[in-house]
């Protein structure tokens, strides 16, 4: 009765053999088709990576004249022990009625590092990690590092580029219990489509419990 809300459909497969004790690769692909609701519109929008605050710092604004969009994906783990490296890399494509197309591509690397107490764990039926269960006296300490980079920049739509640099210390006292320390550097660049958030840097220090 309100219109066409529009429609999707996902999927994602992964195969993630044992390549040795307390070893695990992990390859996986994903598509996605999406048809937008009546008006023809979507848009695209990135806040830093930390989710505390709603500011946007970059964005293509409203793109008019949508017919369908197909985000496609390959991601790529390993676990060696306390040792663990994974990366993804996913684009949007946007297809529309009358006006140039467009190409929206981002992609992550992330590598962490149990100095004493743990590992992460993954569990096969799922595709995913799991939870981390702390052998330590002292529970289980890990270093991580990310990178990401997010390109909404495609003629003529100038919505800008992101790039985050994430340093971690994490603490897990239990399986439900973790300390989280976070330095986040996100940089923009290029960003003309609303002028109100300029190309510059931006520094957020986190904690969560």
């Amino acid at each position: 009765d309100d219109g066409d809300e529009g429609w999707g459909v996902a999927g994602r497969a992964v195969y993630s053999p044992l390549i040795g004790e307390n070893q695990r690769l992990h390859v996986g692909v994903s598509a996605e088709y999406r048809e937008p609701k009546s008006d023809d519109r979507v848009s695209f929008s990135s806040r830093p990576e930390i989710h505390l605050i709603d500011r946007r710092m970059i964005s293509t604004g409203t793109l008019s004249g949508v017919d369908y969009t197909v985000t496609s994906g390959i991601e790529l783990a390993g676990v060696w022990g306390p040792w663990s490296l994974q990366g993804e890399y996913l684009r949007t494509d946007v297809r529309r009625t009358g006006r140039p197309d467009q190409r929206f591509p981002g992609w992550c690397l992330f590598g962490s590092w149990f100095i004493a107490g743990g590992r992460r764990n993954y569990d096969p039926k799922d595709g995913a990690f799991d939870q981390v269960e702390p052998t330590g006296a002292y529970g289980a300490w890990e270093v991580a590092v990310r990178y990401s980079v997010l390109d909404l920049e495609d003629d003529p739509i100038t919505g800008g580029k992101e790039e985050n640099w994430t340093l971690g210390l994490n603490w897990y006292l239990s399986r439900k219990i973790r300390f989280m320390f976070n330095y986040i550097r996100a940089e923009v660049k290029d960003r003309r489509t609303t002028p109100a958030v300029p190309a510059g840097d931006a520094n957020f220090f986190q904690m969560r419990f």
